[in-house]
């Protein structure tokens, strides 16, 4: 398969990008096996952002969840911060969970939402409506567990900075 140019200025522009080609029934298929999988989605970003492996890495068994597990450091190189806490995932983070009773390979996604105090979270990504392991699905958004969430990686040009705290109103000077 070749690869297919999706916006990664911002995670917004790359939401948009992948919604609409969802729309059109299609999604991403970076390598040729297993039709629309969790792992092409991520695979589009790490290709369009020219990361130097081309793609994120998994392990011997080829599982989502060996993004994390068997290649974290490789798949961050200087592009991502691994985030190793659920409680600090921000919107736009990839985020990697582990096998669960839904999936036994994890689940690679984009949060779609900043961490909400609970073990389910509003999550872009492909194959997790109707999954199919022979033909994969198309991008969508869906409330999804993170209850066995392993870990994240944040794309640096996603970073939103840390807005100044309010300036507070100085009583002393209002008449």
């Amino acid at each position: 398969m070749s690869l297919i140019s999706i916006s990664t200025d911002t995670y917004d522009n790359f939401r948009s990008d992948a919604l609409a080609r969802a729309a059109q029934n299609l999604g991403y298929d970076v390598d040729g096996y297993y039709g629309y999988q969790c792992w092409d989605l991520a695979a589009e970003l790490w290709q369009n952002i020219g990361f130097g492996g081309g793609y994120p890495l998994t392990g011997p068994l080829h599982y989502a969840r060996e993004c994390w597990t068997n290649s974290r450091d490789a798949n961050a190189g200087d592009d991502f911060d691994l985030i190793y806490n659920l409680q600090d995932v921000k919107r736009g983070d990839v985020i990697v969970i582990d096998a669960s009773a839904v999936s036994s390979t994890g689940h690679i996604a984009f949060c779609d939402e900043d961490y909400n105090g609970t073990t389910r979270m509003n999550l872009l990504g492909q194959n997790q409506v109707n999954p199919n392991a022979v033909t994969g699905h198309i991008p969508t958004v869906t409330n999804l567990s993170v209850a066995t969430f392993l870990g994240a990686f944040r794309y640096h040009e996603w970073e939103q900075p840390t807005p100044p705290p309010p300036i507070g109103i100085n009583k002393k000077h209002i008449p």
